[in-house]
């Protein structure tokens, strides 16, 4: 089951393509991308919102929501990220975060 949210103008802004798992019960958010024009808006903020609204609301199996960042390419997400609730998990793999629900 994937959740894709995206822009509905002709501009495009921003997506988050989300996936959920069977086990370990949780989504985890395989790409979530803001054009680079409109970073710094909080348009990363509200589509990682809507993930978890989603997740809250229409799989209540879920016990938590991960991600991967590289850190050191992508700082600013990184801090995005730490900011709304993810730890990093380096044990999983490099750059995996994961926030317990």
């Amino acid at each position: 089951k994937e959740l894709i949210v995206g822009s509905t103008e002709a501009e495009f802004l921003g997506s988050v393509k989300a996936r959920t798992f069977e086990l370990p019960n949780r989504i985890h958010i395989k790409n979530l991308r803001v054009h680079k024009h409109h970073r710094r808006k909080g348009i990363a903020t509200a589509l990682l919102s809507t993930v978890m609204q989603y997740t809250l609301e229409e799989i209540p199996t879920a016990k938590a929501v991960s991600l991967k960042v590289e850190q050191m390419i992508n700082p600013g997400s990184a801090m995005l990220y730490e900011k709304e609730g993810f730890v990093f998990n380096e044990r999983v793999y490099p750059g995996f975060m994961i926030k317990t629900l």
